[in-house]
Parts: structure tokens; C-alpha cells; sequence
């Protein structure tokens, strides 16, 4: 398993600043797969691990190719997976809002009942 998908598995916010990093990595060395051969020997433990990790940067950069972004810009992977944050945080948040609007409105109903509560008690000792 590649480290890449280590990253998306734990956290996505981490794997997408992973990305951004590799973007950059990439473009740094010219897309050329070979110059960051001894940056990816020194985080993998054996050429298994060394070739799964060769084949998400060659993957990466053929996408990045593809996709128009080899001088600025990041793949779509990136802006799909921050707009579906964006679109989970706002649904959290709206929930919230929902769950405090109902839980004033409960908040509200009952301090109406005691002042009714109350009133009655004085008005009719």
C-alpha cells in the first residue's frame, strides 16, 4: 500500500496537503520519475515498496499531465475531495444550527410554560 493511500485512509485534510506537496515535488524535478527515485528510497523499506510508490508518482504525474497542471494548479482528485469537505462541513453545521434552533425553541416553550405556571399561581391564590 502506498503511502499515498495510508494518508487517505487516516486523515483526507492530510492526503490532500499530501498532494499539494507531491504537486509541487513534481514540478520541482520536472516531472522526471528518475530524480525522485532517492527521495522515495528514503522512506520505503524494500524495492516492493519502492516500486508501489514509483508507480503512484508515475500515475501522478501522467494525471497531472493530462490534466493541464504541470506548471501551476492541482489534479481534480484535489479540488473533488476538498469539495466534498466543504460540502460535509456545511452539513454539519446546518445541523448544528438546527439542533440549536430547536433546542432554544424548546428552551423558549418551557419558560413560557413556567411564567403561565406562575401567573396562574398568582393570579389565582
Amino acid at each position: 500500500m502506498s503511502l499515498a493511500v495510508q494518508k487517505f485512509q487516516q486523515n483526507v485534510a492530510e492526503y490532500i496537503l499530501f498532494l499539494w506537496q507531491m504537486e509541487d515535488l513534481v514540478r520541482a524535478v520536472y516531472f522526471e520519475t528518475e530524480a525522485l527515485d532517492e527521495f522515495i528510497r528514503s522512506y520505503t523499506p524494500d524495492e516492493s515498496a519502492f516500486e508501489i510508490e514509483r508507480q503512484w508518482f508515475d500515475q501522478l504525474i501522467l494525471t497531472m499531465r493530462k490534466e493541464g497542471v504541470d506548471q501551476r494548479g492541482h489534479v481534480t482528485e484535489v479540488h473533488e475531495l476538498i469539495f466534498e469537505l466543504s460540502y460535509l462541513h456545511n452539513t454539519l453545521i446546518n445541523i448544528l444550527k438546527e439542533k440549536q434552533r430547536e433546542g432554544w425553541h424548546l428552551i423558549s416553550l418551557i419558560l413560557f410554560e413556567l411564567m403561565l405556571y406562575s401567573l396562574n399561581r398568582y393570579l389565582f391564590v
